[in-house]
């Protein structure tokens, strides 16, 4: 009679130095993903690492205080590792906007404030990171000295960055928008690196994403 190995779930790390915040993130991420994740408890990300062969896939790491400093070792701690970093803090959300873009050139796949977000966001971005994606929310990585000298967002466009956003918000590959604008395709990459550029974003999707808030 042939046997069935259990099916191998990804190991999602919760790390916490104070334990009743840790074993409380534990016990409600556990009950939610138990037939999607396997959820583990750490004080400390290289005791996830060092744990077991099994590495976490996801590391969430709950900083409360000293966010660049704590950011920074942890980045330490995964290097070399496969292993993408989620870190959830009590920061208030302009001091995590302060290290956003470097946490993320740095390597970081997820930034949150417990200020303003709640467990079905946590859920959300572990899935999400599971998936390959980066969780960053958007306003994070804008430039406040744009948002705060323009009216509306999409006003730092020129009028053919425009024309092209409002192609690529459509999901347009670049060969595309070049075609239906008349442009090369080069040129059409320069403009969405410009236009990603003054959004304050990393990326086509979270380009689309903050210009469509904006419009």
């Amino acid at each position: 009679m042939a046997t069935h190995a259990a099916p191998h779930h990804p190991c999602v790390a919760v790390i916490d130095g104070q334990r009743l915040s840790r074993e409380c993130l534990v016990q409600v991420l556990g009950a939610s993903a138990k037939d999607k994740w396997d959820v583990q408890s750490f004080a400390t990300v290289t005791e996830a690492i060092e744990a077991n062969d099994d590495q976490p896939l996801v590391a969430m790491i709950y900083i409360h205080q000293d966010l660049d400093a704590e950011i920074a070792a942890a980045l330490e701690a995964v290097s070399g590792h496969d292993v993408r970093l989620l870190v959830v803090t009590d920061q208030s959300k302009a001091k995590l906007s302060a290290v956003a873009r470097q946490a993320i050139q740095s390597g970081v796949r997820g930034l949150l404030s417990t200020a303003d977000s709640g467990f079905k966001i946590l859920y959300s971005a572990i899935d999400f990171i599971l998936n390959g994606g980066t969780f960053i929310p958007p306003e994070l990585l804008l430039e406040t000295h744009a948002v705060e000298k323009q009216k509306s967002g999409l006003d730092v466009l020129t009028e053919r960055q425009a024309q092209v956003f409002a192609k690529l918000k459509e999901g347009k590959p670049n060969k595309i928008i070049a075609f239906e604008l008349g442009m090369s395709e080069s040129t059409t990459k320069v403009h969405v690196r410009n236009i990603m550029s003054k959004f304050g974003v990393t990326n086509r999707t979270q380009a689309a994403f903050v210009g469509s808030a904006w419009a």
